[in-house]
């Protein structure tokens, strides 16, 4: 069975699984010269599933600035729309400091997603997202040990475009930080 993209339009869409159309996604990355041809050798089927998958990753790995908007509809059962996906969003400001209306899709977040979705072809997307890094896990010591050469979901593998684009909306992963183990 095919799955089949349904886009987020900022009205909470049921079933939405993606953040753009491939048409959206074409003429984004129509403007940039190094990556439309890579794009434009895929066929539609191929870029609707990255960008589904573009849109999942952006989704699991993005703590979002704000909440998810809910609808309140008292024909439904429950009265609430679930939103599926967590954009639209509400009480989020841009780099400049404006509100982000509560029915709307950044173009930012729209521009990620399609360039993640080339990135995403580029590279082993199963890969990226079951790579959990760590080799060996201690508790009563608390030791850690990595894997050899692992480069995991960080800032050095996600593409830098991606903190420049969505750094006003959320914190991605390999942004988030450390905090000290403190032992009582």
């Amino acid at each position: 069975m095919a799955l089949v993209i349904v886009v987020e339009d900022g009205t909470i869409v049921t079933g939405a699984n993606s953040y753009l159309s491939v048409a959206d996604a074409d003429a984004i990355i129509e403007v940039d010269f190094r990556l439309w041809p890579i794009w434009d050798a895929r066929d539609t089927e191929t870029k609707e599933q990255l960008l589904m998958l573009a849109t999942r990753y952006l989704d699991e790995w993005y703590i979002w600035n704000g909440r998810k908007v809910q609808l309140a509809d008292p024909d439904a059962v429950p009265p609430v729309v679930a939103q599926r996906l967590q954009w639209p969003r509400k009480g989020v400001r841009d780099c400049s400091g404006c509100a982000i209306g509560e029915g709307v899709i950044p173009e930012e977040l729209q521009k990620a997603t399609a360039y993640l979705a080339v990135w995403l072809w580029l590279h082993d997307p199963e890969a990226i997202f079951e790579q959990s890094g760590i080799k060996r896990f201690r508790n009563d010591t608390v030791e850690i040990e990595w894997q050899d050469n692992f480069g995991g979901i960080s800032s050095s593998m996600q593409p830098s475009f991606f903190t420049r684009l969505l750094e006003c909306f959320g914190t991605g992963p390999g942004e988030r930080g450390f905090k000290p183990i403190i032992r009582k």
